[in-house]
């Protein structure tokens, strides 16, 4: 079974268009992870393949992305025997700043008079209530809206 993955990293290139066929080609770029040990960051390159091409036209090298992509592994039978080849297929891409703002809780200002005051100070009035609604006419009967 397929499954769906994601990595984040800096764009450090990106290839041009291959036309493999008249109906198949692929575009190629690599972004670069940084590890533990800063002499060996993960380098992991990705293509994208048929109409989505076109998303790394939207990106440059030295950005910061978040790859959603798909493993797919085939086997190829040659004349020294049989070679397997493994492609990341990427499906989306992201700027990750935007992925890690919206990832974030939006603010939400506190409830008034949430809690009782402290003691020494007076409570806060509450609000008086809202006026009634004017009498505009309308009854039921005069509905002619079909639903």
């Amino acid at each position: 079974m397929s499954e769906k993955h994601q990595e984040t990293g800096t764009i450090i290139l990106i290839k041009e268009m291959q036309h493999i066929s008249d109906t198949f080609q692929k575009r190629e770029f690599v972004i670069q992870q940084e590890t533990k040990n800063p002499e060996y960051p993960k380098k992991i390159k990705f293509e994208f393949q048929r109409d989505k091409c076109d998303i790394l036209d939207n990106y440059k090298v030295g950005q910061e992305v978040t790859v959603h992509f798909n493993i797919s592994g085939r086997a190829w039978d040659g004349p020294k025997g049989t070679v397997y080849f493994v492609t990341l297929e990427a499906w989306r891409m992201e700027a990750a700043s935007l992925e890690s703002a919206s990832a974030q809780t939006p603010y939400q200002a506190p409830a008034p008079y949430q809690q009782p005051a402290p003691a020494g100070f007076p409570q806060a009035p509450t609000p008086p209530p809202a006026p009634p609604m004017p009498d505009l006419g309308f009854t039921p009967e005069a509905d002619d809206i079909p639903f």
